[in-house]
């Protein structure tokens, strides 16, 4: 594998590619600082001791393994954080997070900042607490991976092409989940290379907006630079992804790419914008737009019916579009085929049945930051191998919803 270290505005990153990297010495890969040093036996090396001694933990043991610790005061003031790649297990999320703050000190010594990458974990720490997309910040001492090996020249557009898809849907899923963690997988070639695999994530006390930033701004400057490698990755602080032709990643894949079509020409690669996700945009003409609008419509006579003449046994609760019936009821007590028209005869897909519901209950729930964006839909409708998050009360429930992501931390002043 190349390995290449990027300390630049990331605008620039691309413009200047690989020429001013350094080669790096291999596995793990990490990144030392530059603005200052500690002293041996200083406050500052008391507070990195603290931390390596309580993050790992911490990390570890939360839903999100993730962590972060601000410890004593400026100037001696240490912030750190962990976080492991979101498929691993709590104790190889522990280990690895062990591992990487007792090392990264001596491949860095006495730097006051600096970041350690292992295929299951980061670690990271500094004098300087950035926030997530700061362009001071730790997002650009970015480690850049790329495996030696290539794809033939005969699939290399059409592996560029699905490959920018693949890590845009990822990064679309990954965003968008509670975690701000998703693993993708394509069919690509079964002669030569049969599937495409990858992983999006970012730090889980990011919002959806600034995880997509991150991501966007790291596929656009570096996707290009991997020009048919068969793997690379993208390591950063706030950000990363990832993608290789051989599986790398536990579990089954979030987000799952239909083969191309071998019988059209390859299409060119997207613009790398994801947060378009690399999708066309959809149009319809007014005419299809009223179509649509009168095929929604249903007189009152329909409504009585399906409602029992609007009787309140029928209504949960009111609000949004007027009252909310049974279906939450229904998903709740595990009686979802019960909403089937019964003219159907039970002759239907109850599974099929239960995910489109699922998805529904999604679309509405009461915090905007939960629902999956349109992109996110039709992938969920169009693949049942798509990981589909449990929904809760919908928006239309007079609730105050505050859930926030379980982040643990620790802050110590002293």
């Amino acid at each position: 594998m190349a390995h290449h270290v990027l300390s630049l505005p990331l605008a620039t990153i691309l413009a200047v590619a690989l020429l001013l990297a350094r080669r790096a010495a291999g596995y793990p890969w990490y990144v030392c600082g530059s603005s200052s040093n500690f002293a041996a036996n200083s406050t500052y090396q008391d507070h990195l001791d603290f931390v390596t001694a309580t993050l790992p933990k911490n990390a570890s043991s939360s839903p999100d393994l993730f962590a972060t610790a601000v410890v004593g005061t400026i100037p001696e003031q240490l912030w750190a954080m962990g976080l492991c790649r979101g498929d691993v297990n709590a104790s190889t999320c522990f280990e690895c997070l062990t591992r990487g703050f007792q090392v990264v000190p001596n491949d860095c010594p006495y730097d006051k900042g600096a970041s350690i990458y292992y295929d299951p974990c980061m670690v990271h720490y500094s004098d300087v607490h950035t926030l997530p997309n700061d362009d001071t910040g730790p997002m650009m001492n970015t480690y850049v991976v790329t495996n030696d090996g290539n794809v033939t020249s005969a699939d290399a557009a059409r592996f560029k092409s699905l490959l920018a898809d693949l890590i845009n849907a990822t990064v679309e899923y990954a965003a968008n989940s509670s975690r701000r963690f998703a693993t993708g997988e394509a069919d690509f070639n079964q002669e030569t290379i049969p599937k495409v695999y990858s992983v999006a994530q970012c730090t889980p006390d990011q919002t959806p907006a600034q995880c997509h930033k991150c991501l966007d701004r790291m596929v656009e400057a570096t996707l290009e630079a991997f020009n048919g490698s068969i793997g690379g990755r993208v390591l950063g602080v706030d950000c990363t992804y990832r993608y290789e032709t051989a599986p790398f990643y536990n579990g089954r894949a979030m987000v799952r790419l239909a083969p191309p079509t071998s019988s059209r020409a390859p299409a060119p690669a997207p613009a790398l914008q994801p947060t378009a996700a690399g999708e066309e945009p959809m149009y319809y003409t007014e005419a299809e737009d009223t179509e649509m609008v009168d095929s929604m419509m249903m007189d009152v006579s329909t409504l009585r019916a399906a409602t029992g003449d609007f009787d309140e046994s029928n209504k949960l609760g009111e609000g949004g579009f007027g009252a909310v019936y049974k279906v939450w009821m229904h998903w709740e007590a595990g009686t979802v085929a019960e909403l089937v028209e019964p003219s159907m005869g039970g002759s239907f897909p109850e599974g099929d049945v239960l995910r489109c519901v699922h998805i529904g209950l999604l679309c509405v729930q009461a915090d905007p930051a939960a629902r999956p964006v349109m992109s996110s839909v039709v992938m969920m409708l169009g693949s049942d191998t798509v990981t589909l998050q449990a929904p809760s009360k919908p928006g239309f429930f007079a609730r105050n919803n505050n859930a926030n992501t379980a982040v643990s931390t620790v802050s110590l002043s002293g």
